[in-house]
């Protein structure tokens, strides 16, 4: 019998314990929370697919991502010759 009702007690000590405030009716939670920390690298991934192109190499911080050093275009390269090769000068090892 006190098992039982020591069951009873850690059972709605847990309840109590995970209530938090309401939400208003019709309101959700966000499952994706935007945490204030990441918004500089979340920042930066936005700008790598919707402003620079695949002809831009980004030098950048690898800790703060913020910083970006230098973009570099490299166009030229890539479409030199027409081939898709690269440059219209040989590379030799």
């Amino acid at each position: 019998m006190r098992g039982r009702w020591l069951l009873v007690l850690l059972v709605a000590l847990g309840v109590l314990a995970d209530a938090g405030p309401v939400p208003a009716a019709g309101a959700r939670k966000n499952p994706f929370p935007r945490y204030r920390q990441l918004e500089p690298n979340v920042a930066f991934w936005r700008d790598v697919f919707a402003k620079y192109t695949k002809h831009q190499i980004i030098f950048h911080d690898p800790y703060h991502l913020d910083l970006v050093y230098y973009v570099a275009d490299v166009t030229n390269l890539l479409e030199g010759d027409g081939t898709g090769k690269g440059s219209q000068r040989a590379v030799r090892s």
